[in-house]
């Protein structure tokens, strides 16, 4: 019996590394491919931009939104792009954010030969719209890759599949990433005229969808009717964008794919969990790393590193704790958050319609890395993540023997996506826009589906691109209806599919299942939540 679960175990490890390269894990920079076409110009008001003309889509790829944050601009909210005198070439995609090449060693030390791909001039966007020249809605998608992975030229991102089906343009934009995207420090926050610090790749989304509010009606978009989204990290950005003061008014809808309910946001200065997440304790470990935290002149220090030695320094361990827990996100710092995204929508709503939802199997992909191979090892890694939750967690999710695995997985998903991510659209539901909430449970037949399940960042391949298998009959059937209800949403602030797709009610609870044949449910998690709510694990609306 062990051997056999140790042989499944394997399998299971396997599938998921390949499942997490391709999900925006440490995989290297490869970028889909351009597409083949004549040359096509558009004159924006950043000036003419020569993209291709393929089929009936028009693609610019490479745009950039704002100038490269090098040197003295390294950790300072982006700078404007300077103007097109003559045709940007956007035939090609630009350059990924720095970032590691591939994963860490096992014991997650990072080596100073670690390679780390990318450069820092990198803040560029794409767009695929239509050759006619009739204005659609647009669709800002941003990337995950929990804020330190990832990039706009991920194949799994290419934009001319859900352009076309939802009659739409669609913008993918990079963002800074790691450390130089979300470094806080008390030394940034001194030199800032707001004593902000960190958020810098939050500021580079806000400057995107500036950018598309300027330009966008040059590609034919609609620059009053944009719509943001995101899945895992980018869904998070899409939260704080949401709560951010910076980018009201940029846009008039957000979809929020597996971000994990937005609640857990530390504070520039403090942290009351305990769990080594200020900005400011990671910002310290991070200079210490780098080698500038006793220098006469710290920040002059960090901006002379080259970027690389940079990204390095900000994976070495350090004292951050949690098993979803992040080295590098959004902060609560008074100016781009003055609040975390879930305390917003509880102490008000949201100023924009809503779409919030996960998938049923979130973290079958994420388990072989935490390398816990029995009950035993199960229970340690819970108390280690959640110890004033622990029995509790034990209780609702108990392992039954050599039975631990798919409690495990399911703990972790009702923790980590499900639970939170409902309770986000519950609290938005008591506002003036409505919220809807959905659960993906479409897997796969076959033994990957048996592995993984609806795994997370699944869906973006019925969004997107399959890009880990081959989609069935079955499959067109969800592809099209996800198209055709992201698309409607963002025409209309309300998802037009069938059955119907109410929104979100307190007294009248109703999350639309997405598979084969979908479904309105009450509670996908079978009253769990409830208990977690109780529990105070996960937050109450």
């Amino acid at each position: 019996m062990k051997r056999a679960i140790a042989v499944a175990a394997a399998t299971l490890g396997l599938l998921a590394t390949v499942l997490i390269l391709r999900c925006g894990g440490r995989a290297g920079p490869r970028a889909a491919a351009p597409p083949v076409g004549a040359p096509t110009t558009v004159e924006a008001p950043a000036g003419p931009v020569q993209g291709i003309l393929a089929g009936e889509l028009r693609v610019f790829l490479g745009i950039p939104y704002a100038a490269p944050p090098v040197g003295a601009s390294r950790f300072r909210p982006p700078q404007p792009a300077a103007h097109f005198a003559t045709p940007f070439d956007a035939s090609h995609y630009g350059p990924v954010c720095p970032q590691l090449g591939r994963e860490a060693e096992s014991d997650g030390e990072v080596g100073a030969d670690d390679p780390v791909d990318g450069s820092e001039d990198c803040l560029h966007l794409n767009v695929w719209t239509h050759a006619d020249e009739r204005a659609r809605p647009v669709m800002v998608f941003i990337h995950g890759g929990g804020f330190q992975q990832g990039s706009n030229s991920k194949p799994y991102y290419e934009g001319s599949n859900l352009a076309r089906a939802a009659d739409v343009v669609i913008v993918t934009v990079n963002y800074r990433l790691g450390v130089l995207g979300f470094l806080a420090h008390e030394a940034l926050a001194a030199e800032s005229p707001e004593g902000s610090a960190g958020n810098y790749g939050l500021r580079d989304q806000v400057a995107a969808l500036g950018w598309v509010r300027d330009n966008i009606a040059a590609f034919g978009g609609d620059p009053n009717n944009v719509t943001i989204f995101g899945e895992s990290a980018g869904a998070m950005s899409v939260c704080a964008l949401v709560a951010s003061p910076l980018a009201r008014g940029l846009f008039a809808r957000a979809i929020a794919q597996s971000g994990g309910g937005c609640h857990d946001v530390p504070s520039l200065r403090e942290d009351p969990r305990g769990r080594g997440r200020s900005g400011f304790a990671r910002g310290l470990e991070v200079a210490r790393a780098a080698g500038c935290a006793d220098t006469p002149d710290l920040l002059a220090c960090l901006r002379s590193r080259d970027a690389a030695s940079l990204v390095r320094a900000g994976a070495q361990p350090g004292a951050v704790k949690g098993v979803f827990a992040l080295r590098f996100g959004p902060v609560v710092d008074g100016a781009v958050l003055t609040a975390t995204p879930f305390e917003r929508a509880r102490q008000g709503g949201l100023e924009v319609p809503l779409v919030a939802g996960s998938n049923a199997d979130e973290a079958t992909i994420f388990m072989p890395r935490l390398k816990v191979t029995s009950a035993e090892g199960y229970a340690t890694v819970v108390r280690d993540s959640y110890p004033e939750h622990a029995d509790a967690l034990l209780g609702l999710y108990p392992a039954d023997g050599d039975a631990w695995q798919a409690p495990f997985a399911r703990l972790l998903t009702e923790v980590g996506f499900v639970c939170p991510q409902l309770a986000l659209v519950e609290a938005a539901s008591a506002g003036p826009q409505p919220a809807y909430a959905y659960y993906f449970t479409r897997r796969r037949q076959g033994p990957l589906g048996r592995k993984v399940g609806a795994f997370h960042g699944v869906e973006l391949a019925y969004l997107f691109w399959p890009f880990a298998f081959e989609l069935g009959e079955d499959d067109a059937l969800v592809t099209k209806a996800m198209r055709a209800a992201w698309g409607s949403f963002a025409r209309r602030g309300a998802p037009d599919v069938t059955p119907a797709w109410p929104a979100f009610r307190k007294d009248a609870p109703s999350v639309y299942r997405i598979d084969v044949r979908p479904a309105v449910v009450a509670d996908p998690s079978e009253g769990r939540c409830a208990s977690l709510r109780a529990a105070g694990v996960v937050p109450t609306p």
